[in-house]
């Protein structure tokens, strides 16, 4: 059966596959159904169809504004899809900047990205134990900007009281050219 939108796709698959009707609960997964819905409208549908080049829009990752976790700082990896560490991003490094009443911390990294883009979080310099993570495709990045409310972001559960409720993650991009590639 086909859907109008990929929320009523969503809101039926959980219907008809559990008692519950809570079937894709993964924040990411939901946003690529969301991404799914947008290629079909987008590109496949059109007459005559787009071509959409899967290997992702080219962009750098250019800094990354996140909600403090127990007032620690956060270091962070960028990983593909075949789970391969693009980049890395240790707390104890500059630059991070944190103003003394924020309630925000700000990592500048300056990382050329394309295409599907695991980020995780760890908490403290060390990358032992991931507390969140995001995945994004640059296909699907308008405005150089990808907004996270805590229940957009994997691997925090709702009872989880080690993110506040107003937890955010913000990843800024800018347009990938000579002066920004690698």
């Amino acid at each position: 059966e086909i859907h109008p939108s990929a929320q009523d796709a969503l809101d039926q698959f959980a219907l008809k596959r559990t008692q519950d009707a809570v079937a894709v609960t993964t924040p990411s997964r939901r946003r690529y159904v969301h991404y799914f819905e947008r290629y079909l409208r987008e590109y496949h549908f059109r007459n005559p169809p787009r071509i959409i080049d899967f290997s992702g829009k080219p962009l750098v990752l250019h800094h990354i504004r996140i909600s403090l976790v127990n007032k620690e700082r956060l270091s962070f990896q960028v990983h593909d899809i075949k789970k391969r560490i693009l980049h890395k991003f240790e707390a104890k490094k500059p630059p991070f900047s944190l103003e003394a009443k924020s309630q925000y911390a700000e990592y500048t990294c300056h990382f050329p990205v394309a295409g599907d883009k695991k980020i995780i979080f760890f908490s403290g310099k060390r990358f032992e134990t991931p507390i969140c993570w995001v995945w994004v495709n640059t296909n699907f990045i308008d405005d150089n900007f990808l907004g996270f409310d805590r229940n957009e972001v994997d691997g925090i559960k709702p009872e989880d009281k080690l993110f506040p409720s107003n937890f955010k993650i913000e990843l800024f991009f800018c347009e990938q050219d000579e002066k920004n590639s690698l």
